[in-house]
């Protein structure tokens, strides 16, 4: 409650932008480094990056991935956490309502939703480029390719079931 002034429509207005400016100005590197290769007479089509900058792409993107997705996992926890504890804590004199309730399920549904979605994806996504960094052979790079290209989608499924 003490945050409400900050849900006036100028400056909702400018911390979207703000935060667009943000993620565009981090994924625009993505546009130079997944490009394409020739080898003989065959287009290569690199999911990251040629072979041999694929250890600067790791770099960029391990910093990206902390930036756009462990600083919202860190703030969505601490926020719901706080909001839950406070919701948990019984008023005096008072039974716990059906809204406080509701408002607890609530928040364990959007956390865990938040973590089928992304942790996954993150995880097997770092598995999968330290397996290449670290030129696995191609059996296990092939598994690891496959599990992470699996959990490509729970990350955008979070958009389709949030407002659920």
């Amino acid at each position: 409650l003490r945050v409400l002034r900050w849900g006036r429509p100028r400056i909702a207005s400018l911390l979207c932008l703000a935060v667009w400016l943000v993620v565009a100005g981090c994924l625009v590197p993505n546009l130079f480094f997944v490009t394409t290769s020739t080898k003989g007479d065959t287009i290569l089509c690199h999911d990251t990056t040629r072979p041999e900058e694929f250890d600067h792409y790791v770099h960029f993107s391990s910093a990206v991935m902390g930036l756009l997705f462990g600083v919202p996992c860190v703030v969505t926890l601490v926020c719901y956490g706080l909001m839950a504890r406070r919701l948990y804590q019984p008023l005096p004199g008072a039974a716990q309502s059906s809204t406080r309730v509701r408002s607890l399920r609530t928040i364990a549904v959007v956390l865990t939703v938040f973590a089928i979605c992304f942790v996954p994806f993150h995880i097997t996504r770092t598995v999968y480029y330290l397996a290449r960094l670290l030129e696995a052979d191609c059996w296990v790079l092939n598994i690891v390719n496959v599990v992470y290209k699996v959990t490509r989608p729970l990350a955008s499924a979070n958009s389709c079931l949030d407002p659920v």
